[in-house]
């Protein structure tokens, strides 16, 4: 009688333990993401900081292109800067990280991660930058971008896998932002480039999918 006491006490033990084991794993995984995802908002949040304030450092007509990431761990995210507080802001799904920046002369802007123009004129730093509403869409579905910061009319070009212009508009500014609609008739893999028609050094690039 003892002996199987004994033997189901072991076997709670034991049990308990592994629950308490497969917690600790859970938790730690948990803790290990959300420490990443942190670490790499911080890094997207500074390398645009720098951006801007190396804009400053260069002085009239400095231009610079930055590439993002596009997620993190998965997770969309969105970039904006708040001229008045000298701030940038990164933003996604369960956090938030800000940091400051030299100066209060950079444009306001809000935008999902692409590759982007940092642009120093007339001692106003500019980001021009190009979102779309999804990253990966159907043939047939509705592509909506728009672009900020372009100060003249904007060329827009599509282009396939293998650099060829599927699509191509001209595009008028309103308060220097730009809409456009795309549907795609064609699986792969879309590159779509703004450039501003006179400061050719305002421009920006994002990939999309169909499927």
């Amino acid at each position: 009688m003892k002996s199987q006491m004994s033997i189901e006490f072991l076997t709670g033990v034991v049990i308990i333990l592994f629950i308490y084991v497969i917690t600790i794993s859970v938790f730690s995984n948990y803790a290990q993401t959300d420490l990443l995802e942190s670490e790499i908002g911080k890094q997207i949040c500074y390398r645009v900081s720098l951006g801007i304030d190396s804009g400053v450092i260069g002085g009239e007509n400095f231009a610079l292109n930055l590439t993002m990431p596009y997620g993190i761990n998965g997770k969309n995210y969105t970039i904006y800067t708040t001229p008045d507080k000298a701030l940038v802001t990164v933003e996604w799904d369960g956090g938030i990280f800000s940091c400051t920046t030299t100066t209060q002369n950079v444009s306001e802007v809000r935008f999902t991660p692409c590759k982007f123009s940092v642009n120093n004129i007339n001692r106003t730093i500019y980001l021009s930058t190009l979102s779309t509403n999804k990253d990966v869409y159907s043939i047939g579905e509705t592509v909506e971008m728009r672009g900020e910061d372009f100060l003249t009319n904007v060329t827009l070009k599509i282009f396939d896998k293998g650099s060829n212009i599927i699509y191509s508009n001209t595009l008028q500014t309103t308060d220097s932002t730009f809409t456009d609609t795309w549907q795609p008739n064609q699986k792969g893999e879309f590159r779509i480039v703004a450039t501003d028609n006179y400061y050719k050094t305002l421009n920006a690039e994002r990939v999309i999918y169909v499927v």
